[in-house]
């Protein structure tokens, strides 16, 4: 898409489109099943982190600086996004994607 922020925001668009919120509500709710047994489930379904390719993009366009990529930072877009699916039980709108986005996410990586 040329640019991290478009493809970012495709990208939990996508995701957040794709999981209703009642349905992330259950999964919140299994973790801690799934914590209890020593499984990880999310580590299976994503064996490389789903933002690496875009993140891997920003870095090579100079978007982002690679020595600002901690895990946690790494983890705070898709963190967010589900936070607000899970907490409000709506879909993610527009202009929360935007705000975790530009607004959290983009301000802590760029160069």
């Amino acid at each position: 898409m040329g640019n991290v922020r478009d493809e970012l925001c495709a990208l939990l668009r996508q995701f957040a489109d794709r999981v209703p919120p009642k349905l992330m509500r259950l999964l919140f709710e299994m973790s801690y099943d799934i914590a209890e047994s020593g499984e990880s489930f999310l580590h299976e379904r994503f064996r490389q982190h789903p933002l690496k390719p875009v993140l891997d993009r920003g870095i090579a366009r100079g978007e982002i600086d690679p020595a600002k990529l901690t895990p946690r930072i790494v983890r705070v877009p898709m963190g967010l996004a589900l936070h607000e699916i899970v907490v409000t039980a709506r879909p993610l709108t527009d202009d929360a994607l935007r705000e975790i986005v530009e607004q959290i996410f983009l301000p802590l990586v760029r160069t």
